[in-house]
C-alpha cells in the first residue's frame, strides 16, 4: 500500500533522534514567483480541499499562472491527496485530460 511506503519512509535517524524526510525549502515565502509567469505550456491547478496551500496562495499562484488554468479542488483532501482521495484524484485527472488534447488552450486575456 502507498501510504505504508510513505510511513516508512518519510522519516531518518539523526544523532540524538529522528527526524522528517523533506525539504525545509518548500517554505521558503522568498522564491521567486517569476518562474510561474513564465510557463509557456498549458497546466492545471489541483488543490486540497484541507491542504497546506491557502486560498489565498492558491489564487496567487492562479494569477502568475495568468488566470487561463484550470483549478480543480479535490474534496475532503489535506496535504497528500494521492493518499487522501485517490480514486477523487484519478477521476479529476482523467476528466481533465479527456478534454486537453482537443480544447483550445486559453491565452491570459481571451475571454
Amino acid at each position: 500500500m502507498v501510504s505504508d511506503h510513505v510511513a516508512a519512509t518519510s522519516i531518518r535517524q539523526v544523532d540524538g533522534g529522528w527526524t522528517w524526510k523533506w525539504d525545509p525549502a518548500v517554505f521558503d515565502r522568498t522564491m521567486p514567483p517569476e518562474p510561474l509567469a513564465r510557463v509557456d505550456c498549458r497546466a492545471a491547478l489541483f488543490r486540497a480541499e484541507h491542504g497546506i496551500l491557502s486560498t489565498e496562495l492558491s489564487d496567487v499562484i492562479y494569477d502568475r499562472l495568468g488566470r487561463v488554468a484550470p483549478v480543480i479542488e479535490i474534496p475532503a483532501s489535506a496535504h497528500h491527496i494521492m493518499l487522501d482521495q485517490p480514486i477523487a484524484l484519478v477521476a479529476a485527472i482523467r476528466t481533465l485530460l479527456s478534454d486537453w488534447d482537443h480544447s483550445r488552450p486559453a491565452a491570459p486575456g481571451d475571454a
